[in-house]
């Protein structure tokens, strides 16, 4: 659990540091937000299926 936390304040600083470098505004792109939105569920569809028949397979 420490291991998530120190993860989460490095990338929290490395942000702050970025944004005092950098000061415009960040322009989000909408295939940045889908990607995050729907990517992880998307592979873990996958994984899940590819799974799933693997083991209906060995069956």
């Amino acid at each position: 659990m420490a291991i998530t936390w120190l993860l989460a304040l490095g990338i929290s600083l490395a942000l702050r540091i970025w944004g005092v470098y950098h000061p415009e505004p960040f322009l989000i792109r909408p295939l940045i937000i889908l990607v995050l939105l729907f990517g992880l569920p998307l592979v873990l569809v996958l994984y899940l299926l590819i799974d799933q028949s693997r083991e209906t397979k060995t069956n």
